[in-house]
């Protein structure tokens, strides 16, 4: 500061000009920037671990919607079974649908575990789910009901527990990233205050 102040008035002008130009594109570099930051943060959060919850939440719906279709399969003993049989299958396509969409978005390595683990769970419950369609088309209920109770409810189950775990991954990744979103606005305030503060002194 004393080596400005030594310097002629029109340099001293010039210096102190150039200095709060400087700093003035300082601060729009650190605002477009914080702001491109900021917009790709808000992207993620919003198109890829948003959908990615809602799509894990449908799942479960669809998942439940099924087990609880095939119960009432069970209650009505055969009435309108082609066309409770079609309504199943077609929610097994919902699913399939939902599956297809969530596979498609990327993950880190823990969700391509948890996607495997969703896989297998799903295989092991499609031989009972298979079974107690059989039996039902044949008619014998009572069999299908044991088959409803001791084979596939479990494995219903641990399907649907397999994806409520990756749900709460995904909850966590999207904790995560509204909290960097949030760093990101307070460094580049921070620092954009920082940058108008000095301007000001370098004004004085």
């Amino acid at each position: 500061m004393s080596a400005i102040r030594n310097l002629k008035v029109g340099s001293r002008l010039a210096v102190g000009f150039g200095l709060l130009l400087l700093l003035l594109i300082s601060m729009l570099v650190v605002a477009l920037y914080g702001n491109k930051l900021k917009s790709d943060q808000f992207k993620y959060l919003t198109d890829v671990n948003m959908v990615k919850m809602r799509l894990l939440n449908d799942m479960l719906d669809t998942n439940n919607a099924v087990l609880m279709h095939r119960r009432l399969m069970l209650i009505k003993r055969g009435n309108d079974f082609d066309k409770d049989l079609a309504r199943a299958q077609e929610l097994t396509r919902a699913y399939d649908g939902i599956w297809d969409q969530y596979v498609k978005i990327p993950r880190d390595a823990a969700g391509d575990r948890m996607i495997a683990e969703i896989e297998d769970a799903r295989r092991l419950a499609a031989v009972p789910t298979q079974e107690l369609d059989d039996l039902m088309q044949a008619g014998d209920f009572d069999a299908a009901i044991q088959v409803l109770l001791d084979k596939l409810r479990p494995r219903a189950v641990a399907w649907n527990d397999s994806i409520s775990s990756l749900l709460k991954h995904q909850v966590e990744l999207t904790r995560k990233s509204s909290d960097e979103y949030h760093d990101i606005e307070s460094w580049t305030g921070k620092l954009s205050l920082g940058i108008g503060l000095l301007s000001i002194v370098l004004g004085v």
